[in-house]
């Protein structure tokens, strides 16, 4: 027996296999323990076999799928095949398959498909208030009320780089600007619990019942609301004074920055108590606290975001293809403002293989939830650093 080369990406709702060589009945003693733990591990996921690295299958792969196939529907859930060639497709259309497993081009309607289905199940818990979608939720620390949070879908904005900024963008279709960093940190007023993922609150329905509990570990409540004082005093200590719509919209530059810091401060609660994700979040929220921060505040929060997002790269495993290319592209940016340009190479060198490897997965895309839209701008910004570099090397001369 032959032992498999396997590679997998996270993603929402879904783990991508890349099996590497020939996918005959050699490889099969190590192919089908692996797809089985990769099956177990992630139980709410669907799978995508992606043959990009593939050099060729026999009969026996596609009775493997088969069975996979079989095992994973038996559990509402789905296969998808990721670019099979026409050979493999044959090979493929079993006479025994009671029905075709679905074949696709690119893992992005996958994404566009998750990013559309959680908007419209939260939908369901929002009233209109103005142009936005208030939640209607209660705190999953706490329980109170008073809680403001709305619901956005970047794929329904415009989203653009303006020229020299590592922070994109928001216009609404109509071109008028949106301030979406601006609304997007949900936060309870009572216990200052803040977050900028909506399902650590508690959505309620029309009759104020709830429906969805917040997805917080109770380890994570407990210390969260241990903690409430200390979060109050982040905001005495900056001599703040927290009237009732201070975190209302629209939010002020300085209310903003609280609203960050303090889901920082929550998410690093989250990350001791090993919350899924929570590493990645400390270090987003402190990159986008970045936009509304003092100019003192600046170096601690670059910071930040290096000892965090270091530390997503070191355990990928964990995080989505989103996560990760946003992590690349911040260590990228953290490290250009510091003149690190060794450091910058290495990031550029590892961000470039990853997105190789996922490349099939992302189309070119110019939405926030797209890797390749992180991706393309710190290779522009990379490219305008080296041409800035050669041509101050050529005035030298």
């Amino acid at each position: 027996s032959t032992t498999m080369d396997i590679e997998t990406v996270s993603n929402k709702g879904f783990q991508v296999v890349i099996p590497h060589g020939d996918l005959t009945i050699n490889a099969l003693a190590s192919l089908t323990p692996a797809l089985t733990s990769i099956i177990n591990e992630h139980p709410e996921n669907d799978l995508v076999f992606d043959f990009s690295k593939v050099t060729s299958i026999d009969t026996s792969t596609a009775h493997l799928l088969l069975n996979i196939r079989k095992r994973l529907e038996s559990a509402h859930r789905k296969l998808y095949l990721l670019k099979p060639d026409e050979h493999q497709r044959k090979l493929l259309a079993s006479p025994a398959a009671d029905a075709e497993i679905t074949i696709i081009d690119s893992v992005s309607c996958l994404l566009r498909d998750s990013d559309t289905d959680r908007y419209q199940q939260y939908l369901t818990f929002t009233a209109p208030e103005g142009d936005l979608l208030r939640l209607r939720s209660t705190c999953g620390v706490c329980g109170s009320g008073n809680v403001y949070g709305y619901l956005l879908e970047p794929g329904q904005y415009r989203w653009s780089w303006p020229e020299g900024d590592y922070f994109p963008l928001c216009s609404l279709p109509s071109g008028k600007p949106f301030d979406y960093f601006n609304i997007l940190p949900i936060i309870c007023s009572d216990c200052l619990s803040a977050s900028i993922d909506i399902s650590h609150f508690n959505l309620l329905d029309n009759n104020g019942i709830v429906r969805r509990h917040s997805t917080l570990n109770d380890q994570t409540k407990l210390f969260l609301s241990k903690t409430i004082k200390k979060r109050k005093k982040l905001l005495e200590n900056a001599d703040v004074v927290v009237g009732d719509d201070f975190f209302g919209t629209p939010r002020g530059r300085e209310s903003t920055m609280f609203c960050y810091l303090l889901a920082e401060s929550c998410a690093r609660i989250a990350a001791v108590n090993h919350h899924e994700e929570s590493m990645f979040n400390v270090g987003y929220l402190n990159y986008v606290a970045l936009l509304f921060a003092a100019p003192e505040r600046k170096s601690g929060l670059i910071n930040d975001c290096r000892t965090w997002l270091t530390q997503v790269l070191a355990s990928p495993e964990r995080y989505t293809c989103l996560q990760l290319a946003r992590s690349y592209f911040i260590l990228f940016v953290a490290a250009l403002s510091l003149g690190k340009y060794k450091e910058i190479n290495k990031i550029m060198t590892n961000f470039t293989e990853f997105m190789d490897k996922v490349g099939n997965l992302t189309d070119a895309s110019d939405t926030l939830n797209s890797p390749r839209f992180w991706f393309n701008r710190a290779k522009t910004i990379w490219q305008e650093e080296i041409n800035k570099k050669s041509s101050a090397f050529t005035v030298d001369l």
